[in-house]
């Protein structure tokens, strides 16, 4: 089994769409924006023929529930260009030829019977060109109805160029002039390097309000920023809304998943709505991408330890003061996770549980 790989190409592995996407498989087909899908058994593709564009589909995939990527790796969906391959390292992903076309299989099977979206033709299939090949042959000329056109500087002929995601200019302004208001909106008053916010009298309370309106307006129309999804989470932590919190902090780390201080505060939020075995792993990758600082170390200890895991935590604690022994609240971890595993107090499953 095998699918084919033309201009951009959006690869997510059949078992992934099941386990994480909604509706599987056929919720992947019915959010495809053109009419390039097609799968396999083991893969599905949709495929674009402007490189931004693919990206904005991972960026919204990520929103969907999926992770793309991980430490600079495909994890969940990978961007296939038919020449270069995959653009990062992808460990499921097997890329050939047959005859002219580009196909790819899932890693460890063998590829079979080509599949293509549907009325796909190989002896059409679509102008393929490099960057730099478009820039030396073609001249932009305009843009109408998600469409850029432009014209063969040799011949004057118009090539026509689909968009899925192309955003206005107008859009852009927006999206900008929408993301610095919230930025003032919420200055002072979000929880930031552990210093003391503002009081959230009433007035207060409806600038985070106006300032969550307009990051969500932002993340419609860029669903890569993620630091809308980050400052969104911060917005409503602030307003103790901690599911709220965490689901804004975790959309941001699909998007961006090697950024610790995403993966910290995801973990943080997690432990605040009470599911701290939802936690851990957000904690094991906030380590992963910052493995010096040991403070990410103990909230991962207090993550065990908040999911009745008393012995892990202990390891993982001691480790995280060994690295800096002057730090109080970690020493102060330990003392507590002795006194459980002596006995001498209940596990805590909640900050509140600290005393």
């Amino acid at each position: 089994m095998a699918v084919i790989i033309e201009a951009f190409s959006v690869l997510v592995r059949n078992k992934t769409l099941a386990e994480k996407y909604p509706s599987g498989v056929d919720g992947f087909r019915r959010d495809c924006p053109n009419n390039t899908f097609c799968a396999d058994e083991h893969l599905s593709r949709i495929g674009f023929l402007v490189r931004g564009d693919a990206e904005e589909f991972m960026a919204y995939l990520a929103a969907r529930g999926l992770t793309p990527t991980r430490k600079g790796a495909a994890e969940d969906a990978a961007l296939v260009n038919w020449r270069d391959g995959p653009l990062l390292p992808c460990s499921w992903l097997e890329l050939g030829q047959r005859g002219k076309t580009a196909i790819a299989w899932l890693s460890g099977t063998t590829p079979g019977d080509l599949h293509a979206p549907s009325g796909w033709d190989a002896d059409r299939a679509v102008m393929q060109m490099s960057a730099e090949e478009v820039k030396k042959t073609l001249e932009f000329i305009r843009s109408e109805d998600h469409v850029d056109v432009y014209r063969e500087r040799a011949t004057g002929q118009e090539v026509y160029v689909g968009r899925t995601a192309s955003a206005s200019k107008q859009d852009r302004a927006r999206h900008n002039e929408l993301y610095q208001q919230a930025c003032d909106l919420i200055k002072g008053l979000i929880i930031l390097d552990n210093q003391t916010p503002a009081p959230l009298d009433a007035t207060n309370r409806q600038r985070l309000d106006d300032a969550s309106a307009r990051f969500r307006e932002v993340v419609r129309i860029n669903p890569k920023n993620w630091s809308a999804m980050w400052l969104l989470g911060k917005v409503y932590q602030r307003l103790e809304d901690y599911e709220q919190g965490l689901h804004w902090f975790a959309r941001a780390h699909r998007v961006n998943p090697d950024h610790p201080d995403v993966a910290r505060e995801a973990a943080i939020a997690a432990m605040d709505a009470g599911r701290p075995d939802e936690a851990i792993p957000f904690c094991e990758r906030a380590i992963e991408s910052a493995p010096d600082d040991p403070g990410l170390r103990a909230n991962l200890a207090l993550a065990m330890l908040f999911s009745n895991k008393p012995y892990e935590a202990e390891k993982v604690a001691r480790a995280a003061l060994a690295r800096d022994p002057g730090d109080a609240i970690t020493g102060n971890l330990v003392r507590i996770i002795t006194e459980v595993l002596n006995g001498t107090r209940p596990c805590p499953h909640h900050i509140r549980d600290l005393g």
